[in-house]
């Protein structure tokens, strides 16, 4: 199911989300989700569109500084619900990180989210075109820039993590490690980087808190995600290579 995950530089002090529920109801056949917060806003999705139970989105405080919007759509919701769900989110002041494949990847860009996260194989499946080397993986970076997203991290797995934005690229590689399962380390690097950039760090700073945290994930066995601990144990040995260079 997509995840709508609150981030904020000091989450002691800030109201989260507390929920995003998905219930089958009656009325109508139609399947409603639920995102609430604890300042008493509930806005609910039901196939028809959008309702929120106390106000407009205008007034709508989303309670929190950055929204990650992660993961395939399930059955019932439209392809352009995360473009929905950015534009409202925007409205209300949040930023939002896109995570997503296919159609609602394509459909999200189209509300130009703050953050997007695809791997090698997404983009080249967006971009119609192959990343089989770093200058090709550097371009698609370029290009998703070039549409408006102000910042875009292509995970390379094991050859690390490209970021950029308007203004700066930097392509931060892990160390090498054994990694046990590498299933979930792509939601950890995604909760690693809106972490980061929630706190306002440099993309530098960034890069190297998304691929520690993403390497934390793999090395483990199962799906886990790493402690406080080892993620600044490898964040320490996060090191940087030179942007590719145009052929």
């Amino acid at each position: 199911d997509p995840t709508i995950q609150p981030v904020t530089a000091n989450y002691q002090d800030f109201n989260v989300l507390t929920s995003f529920d998905e219930t089958t109801t009656k009325n109508g056949g139609e399947i409603k989700y639920i995102l609430s917060n604890d300042q008493g806003t509930t806005w609910q999705y039901y196939s028809g569109g959008w309702a929120a139970s106390n106000g407009t989105y205008a007034q709508a405080n989303t309670a929190a500084e950055v929204n990650a919007n992660c993961g395939s759509l399930p059955p019932g919701l439209p392809l352009d619900f995360y473009a929905q769900l950015t534009e409202r989110l925007h409205y209300a002041g949040a930023k939002v990180l896109l995570d997503t494949s296919g159609e609602a990847f394509r459909l999200g860009l189209s509300a130009c989210p703050d953050l997007i996260k695809p791997n090698a194989e997404e983009a080249a499946a967006f971009l119609g075109e192959a990343l089989a080397d770093p200058e090709q993986a550097a371009r698609a970076v370029d290009k998703f820039v070039e549409m408006g997203i102000s910042l875009v991290s292509l995970s390379l797995g094991a050859a690390g993590l490209m970021l950029a934005s308007g203004s700066s690229r930097v392509w931060a590689k892990p160390p090498s490690v054994h990694a046990r399962n590498p299933v979930g380390a792509g939601d950890a690097s995604v909760a690693g980087i809106v972490w980061a950039f929630a706190k306002g760090l440099s993309l530098a700073e960034v890069a190297r808190w998304g691929v520690a945290s993403g390497t934390a994930a793999a090395v483990r066995e199962g799906v886990s995600v790493g402690t406080r601990g080892e993620i600044e144990t490898l964040y320490a040995q996060v090191r940087f290579a030179t942007w590719p260079k145009e052929l």
